[in-house]
């Protein structure tokens, strides 16, 4: 679709005025931005993105209340298709922002697609390396009391200590506030485990269910929050424990941390969960046709070669083979 029809497709929509059919050409020219192989008609240049930007925004900004919850769902992913078609050829994802008047106030939003990182600062100067196939959303603003940050993924930060307004990660299952801190963290918000790396520094760890357990961590500590499902059927739970953060011998940096240089590590690691990594860094579908493969453990440290170098170096230390198919999917066998 080219930018003159959806132009007009979009100022449609936002008035209320599109058919049924137009309105799902938008839908699925949306849906095939989200593909890889989408190559837009022609692209936007940045000013016209902004330009689109700030027509939508006035639209959002005018209007009853109703249209504008009814709207401002839709108009948030297209905005973000419109910034991954900008961005197609670009090594990094675009950081996006769109402030609405929400009741917390005007909210910054960065993703990562799969296969993508990015790092940026903070209103307040703390720096931020987002992992991929994550989301961080932050005030445009902090407020007098807090800095108050929302995770979905991974995401390392170096805080700007502020003893009177402290940085506070808040995540599906934990939160953690900072004391002076460097510190990593990993909740994808569909796996069962929640960790969080202490590098420098000091963090307070909230856990936000069951015992809602309270953990200080010291440098070089980890703490991991893991749903624990019973087999006998009766209901699951969530286990934590604190364990040392594991150094890669080679380069002398946390395991846990080495994703920011580019490096994919892995300690012990079973392959159905190294598969799951695998998917996000670059962007495919693990399948196992044969189950007991998921079983394989692997540990090391690769440096972002390509998932075909990825996949030789871990057959060379156990028996397997694979073969890419369609839609990014790839099977183990």
């Amino acid at each position: 679709m080219n930018k003159q029809k959806f132009r007009k497709l979009l100022n449609k929509y936002l008035s209320g005025k599109a058919d049924p059919e137009e309105e799902q050409m938008l839908f699925d020219w949306y849906d095939a931005s989200k593909n890889d192989s989408f190559v837009p008609d022609e692209e936007l240049s940045t000013e016209e993105q902004q330009e689109l930007f700030l027509d939508i925004r006035s639209r959002i900004n005018t209007g009853d209340d109703n249209n504008k919850r009814q709207q401002l769902f839709f108009i948030f992913k297209i905005a973000a298709s419109i910034i991954l078609m900008v961005s197609i050829l670009g090594a990094w994802y675009v950081i996006f922002k769109i402030n609405t008047t929400a009741k917390d106030g005007a909210q910054n939003i960065v993703i990562t697609a799969k296969g993508q990182r990015k790092n940026f600062a903070l209103p307040d100067g703390t720096m931020v390396w987002l992992n991929s196939d994550s989301r961080l959303s932050f005030p445009i603003q902090f407020n007098k009391n807090q800095r108050l940050v929302t995770l979905a993924g991974e995401a390392y930060f170096e805080v700007r200590h502020n003893a009177k307004k402290p940085f506070i990660v808040h995540t599906n299952k934990i939160d953690i506030q900072d004391i002076g801190t460097v510190f990593d963290v990993k909740a994808y918000p569909l796996e069962n485990k929640v960790e969080t790396s202490l590098i420098k520094g000091a963090v307070q760890v909230s856990v936000l269910q069951g015992d809602k357990k309270v953990v200080i961590l010291q440098p070089q500590q980890k703490f991991v929050l893991i749903k624990i499902t019973p087999n006998n059927n009766a209901a699951s739970h969530d286990s934590s424990f604190v364990n040392r953060i594991t150094t890669d011998p080679r380069l002398q940096v946390a395991r846990e941390t080495e994703w920011r240089k580019g490096f994919l590590s892995f300690d012990n690691e079973s392959f159905s969960d190294l598969a799951i990594e695998l998917g996000r860094w670059y962007n495919v579908k693990v399948i196992f046709q044969n189950p007991a493969f998921k079983n394989y453990r692997f540990t090391g440290t690769l440096n972002d070669a390509g998932f075909d170098t990825v996949m030789e170096a871990l057959m060379l230390s156990e028996h397997f083979n694979y073969r890419k198919e369609a839609d990014h999917t790839v099977v183990i066998y």
